[in-house]
């Protein structure tokens, strides 16, 4: 069973997240009685505390927390490294970080190019002659040729020419790899690419 946690303030839920820490039970819940004023507890693997107050009743704080203390992680953008404090917050460093340009470019037209295809496939075929090869040479990607429905691959192969030069405007040309003959072919519907067969 997944266990949820919940975040309050002023007694309300604000949110709540699953795959929290356990908690270890303080005796003496909040509210409850405690007997030295000041002192404080904090569960262990939980950023919770819980503060005997000077009215000797235990105060806790009801924060979410989000890693185990101590831990450490490497930030989203791949430089920089993110530690856990004992509060249960990530804090990472901030260095400035060395993006490539076109590492990143590639990785936007791929993702781009993965859906405009897909988009294409709704599309269909019933027979091979309702696909087409089309080249794909542009600043970010190189290939031996994509199959696609022949309705629309003049628009497609203009609209991927367009974007991987924009995507990727300052990057040396990619190198056409080595190909084989290959030819269109309607696949259960959907146009693929297959070995040209010999006459």
């Amino acid at each position: 069973m997944e266990r949820m946690c919940a975040v309050f303030v002023f007694g309300l839920v604000v949110a709540v997240t699953s795959g929290c820490e356990p908690r270890v039970q303080i005796q003496g819940a909040e509210g409850g009685a405690c007997t030295d004023g000041g002192s404080s507890v904090t569960s262990e693997g939980d950023c919770n505390t819980c503060t005997c107050e000077a009215n000797y009743t235990w105060s806790c704080t009801h924060s979410l927390c989000a890693c185990v203390p101590g831990a450490s992680k490497p930030a989203d953008d791949g430089c920089n490294v993110c530690s856990c404090t004992a509060g249960g917050r990530w804090v990472c460093t901030m260095k400035a970080c060395l993006v490539d340009p076109c590492a990143e470019g590639r990785k936007g037209y791929e993702s781009y190019r993965e859906r405009l295809v897909s988009i294409t496939q709704v599309t269909g075929c019933e027979t091979d002659a309702d696909c087409t090869r089309i080249p794909e040479n542009n600043r970010c990607f190189a290939s031996c040729g994509i199959a696609l429905p022949l309705n629309e691959a003049t628009a497609i192969a203009q609209r991927l020419e367009t974007n991987g030069n924009e995507f990727c405007a300052s990057c040396p040309p990619v190198a056409i790899p080595p190909c084989l003959p290959m030819a269109a072919r309607c696949v259960e519907g959907v146009c693929s690419s297959g070995p040209l067969e010999p006459r």
